[in-house]
């Protein structure tokens, strides 16, 4: 249990970084940016996400819903509403052979990787 309190503790680091100050309520009436500027940085190809099961919406990852649903139930409503939060998360999972395994949440056209994003590492490591 104690992995899992850590990995929800990363995922709400990710969350404030990429919405703000994190208020469902405060976030959900910012404006989309125009659609004319630079083009954004593509997510990374690789993925392990096949397809997803019948009861997820579509680009949701299963094994990235269950365990925020699992970890906290406020992921409950910001799961909902994340299109107006434009919560974005890209998690990648390291086992002890070295494979990789990305799982992603809304990782598209205008997933934004925040060069200030090495602070989120450092806090969860220093949680650690």
């Amino acid at each position: 249990m104690t992995r899992l309190s850590s990995f929800a503790r990363a995922l709400v680091l990710v969350m404030l970084c990429g919405c703000g100050d994190g208020d469902p309520a405060g976030a959900s009436s910012a404006s989309a940016p125009p659609s004319t500027t630079a083009a954004a940085p593509a997510a990374p190809a690789a993925s392990t996400s096949t397809s997803a099961a019948p009861v997820a919406a579509p680009g949701v990852d299963p094994w990235l819903d269950r365990a925020l649903r699992a970890a906290d139930p406020r992921w409950e409503a910001w799961l909902a509403d994340a299109e107006a939060l434009r919560l974005q998360i890209l998690v990648t999972v390291v086992d002890g052979s070295g494979t990789w395994q990305t799982h992603e949440l809304r990782a598209d056209a205008e997933y934004f990787y925040p060069a200030s994003a090495i602070k989120t590492f450092l806090a969860v490591a220093s949680l650690r």
